[in-house]
């Protein structure tokens, strides 16, 4: 692909003027939108910022920053957003103010930033609003804050306020209070609250209230959740807030299967965020549920402590009726095994299962596990590498960096070559450019000689770090792999790309010189590819200030090309030399 790119220089610059040309906002975001589905919203946040429309033009403006801000919640830049609040455009209508303030503030308290949220609170209240529900809005998303920060005496007190200044009576407001209640340990005073909401989420903290004040029995609870969660749309976010219920109402039972079903559902997929405040899960309880799961179930079955294949066995047995036992007890072994080799096999049969099972959501959250884990180093590498896979499909790239970071023994039946190349292209595209340099230095360095297709699969992360601009140590490495490769027909096209390298660094005279040599590698630098690269030296030899040579260069092309379009371009490029002598006999004189 790069190959063809590069012949096509030429017309692609033809190409490009024409796209420039070009003025539709509506294409435009479509462009933005289609980086975002597409994993690349670094890119698209670059390409935002090029194109979105003027402040004056505010419908126009105000449909590109939704879409900005929708890219920093895809990335959970929160930071971002925050930043974004405080630049707002002054010039912007009031109403379009107050709509993006307070989007940003609902985004900042949902991701637990509650304490950075006050002051463009303050700020929307000081500017007022003829609208009373306007208002009303932005005092309950200021208790909101103060719940979100675990300020549960602060919300309380601007909850009575509240209450004594507008007398509420909805059920946004019962829900709100009760959430307030249940955080502060009143769970009785919370079912009171909520006895005449009926949706769904009244619904959910009324079964959590009533098993908090042991008005009904874990068991009850467990039963109602059960048959709430058939009644749900597979894709409400209650499910996950029933699960974390589940989980509580099972330890209190100890009903240890629940539990770790209900804790990987959790674990699943995302809480909402406004009920986060009322549980306090951390992962290390579902590890230490797997434990004693798999106690329970080694136990039951008369197993003797220290017989692994026995439990192992137990395990391959139980492991499609019931797959969470199975899971139990790779992680009981897993834990109890000094030997790592064998560790390591029973975290793969855990994650394996998991997978088995459509959670690995839950296997991400086990396995990046602070407490459990405090380095990824501490991740077995088998595990590692399953966790890199499901990231990249994914394309989470954070993640798979992580993961593959210092992953340099892979073990039996994976390609060295494809891993070090995966891991490299991982590095520089979380910014570790050198890192990711020294990835494909080392191997190049452990290879003597490298086959072709060797050579061309690391030349694509090559290309990787002259697109980021790191052209240093893109020349050094191609230098490296021109003397590795006995393929004439590479090394040609490496002291291309070596001209590339140098010319990003403005070392123009190297450049204009290996594109030369490039275009009359054992050849007279007529066909295609000599074309190409001779048009490219003319280029740089105009940015090192050799006209005259550049002019030469240009007219030899000419001679050679027949094709109209091309003559067309090389007749302006042999003008634009005119202009610039023109330019410097007048600053001459």
């Amino acid at each position: 692909m790069r190959r063809a790119c590069t012949l096509a220089l030429m017309c692609l610059a033809l190409s490009l003027a024409s796209a420039a040309s070009g003025d539709s906002s509506h294409p435009q975001l479509q462009r933005v939108e289609f980086l975002i589905d597409n994993g690349a919203p670094d890119l698209a946040l670059r390409l935002l910022s090029n194109l979105q429309p003027d402040p004056s033009d505010s419908q126009k403006w105000m449909d590109w920053e939704r879409l900005r801000f929708s890219i920093y919640r895809e990335k959970r830049d929160w930071d971002a957003v925050q930043e974004r609040l405080v630049l707002l455009p002054s010039e912007l209508p009031a109403h379009f103010m107050h709509t993006l303030l307070t989007q940003g503030i609902e985004v900042l308290i949902d991701s637990g930033r509650g304490d950075s949220v006050r002051p463009f609170l303050r700020e929307l209240l000081w500017m007022g609003s003829y609208d009373s529900v306007q208002v009303k809005h932005w005092r309950r998303l200021t208790i909101r804050g103060y719940l979100s920060e675990g300020l549960l005496e602060d919300a309380q007190s601007a909850m009575a306020i509240y209450q004594s200044e507008f007398l509420p009576n909805d059920a946004g407001w019962s829900l709100l209070y009760a959430r307030v209640l249940l955080q502060a340990g009143h769970p009785a005073k919370a079912a009171e609250y909520l006895a005449t909401v009926q949706d769904g989420e009244g619904r959910f903290l009324r079964l959590l209230s009533r098993l908090r004040s042991q008005t009904d029995s874990p068991s009850q609870v467990i039963k109602q959740a059960t048959a709430m969660l058939t009644s749900l749309r597979s894709d409400s976010p209650l499910r996950t807030a029933l699960r974390a219920l589940m989980a509580e109402a099972a330890l209190l039972s100890d009903n240890l299967t629940v539990r770790v079903d209900a804790l990987e559902y959790f674990y699943q997929l995302p809480m909402p965020a406004h009920l986060k405040g009322l549980y306090e899960h951390d992962v290390d309880q579902l590890w230490q549920a797997y434990i004693r799961l798999g106690e329970k179930t080694g136990n039951a079955a008369n197993l003797l402590i220290g017989d692994d294949e026995s439990w192992l066995r137990l395990a391959e047995s139980v492991s499609s009726a019931e797959p969470i036992k199975a899971r139990s007890i790779y992680a009981l072994l897993a834990e109890r095994t000094s030997n790592l080799v064998d560790k390591e096999a029973h975290h793969l049969r855990f994650y394996l299962s998991l997978k088995q099972s459509h959670r690995e959501e839950t296997a991400i959250s086990l396995y990046t596990d602070k407490g459990r884990f405090s380095t990824v180093q501490q991740v077995p590498n088998a595990v590692r590498l399953q966790l890199v896979n499901l990231a990249l499909a994914r394309r989470n790239i954070t993640l798979a960096a992580s993961m593959a970071a210092d992953l340099s023994d892979v073990g039996e039946g994976i390609d060295h070559l494809d891993w070090s190349l995966k891991r490299a292209r991982l590095a520089i595209y979380t910014g570790k450019f050198k890192d990711g340099a020294q990835i494909v230095q080392d191997l190049i360095n452990d290879n003597a000689v490298l086959d072709k297709d060797s050579v061309d699969r690391i030349l694509q992360v090559i290309f990787d770090l002259q697109a980021v601009n790191y052209q240093r140590a893109a020349y050094a490495l191609l230098s490296a792999l021109y003397q590795q490769t006995s393929e004439r027909g590479q090394q040609r096209e490496i002291l291309f790309w070596m001209g590339d390298s140098l010319r990003g660094d403005k070392k123009f005279d190297g450049a204009a010189e290996h594109y030369l040599r490039s275009a009359l590698f054992d050849n007279d630098g007529r066909d295609m590819w000599g074309h190409t690269a001779r048009y490219r030296a003319a280029e740089t030899l105009t940015d090192a200030g050799f006209v005259e040579d550049a002019r030469r260069i240009y007219r030899s092309l000419l001679q050679d090309t027949a094709d109209p379009t091309r003559r067309a371009i090389l007749e302006r490029s042999i003008q634009q030399l005119l202009v610039k002598d023109q330019e410097k006999s007048s600053v001459s004189h």
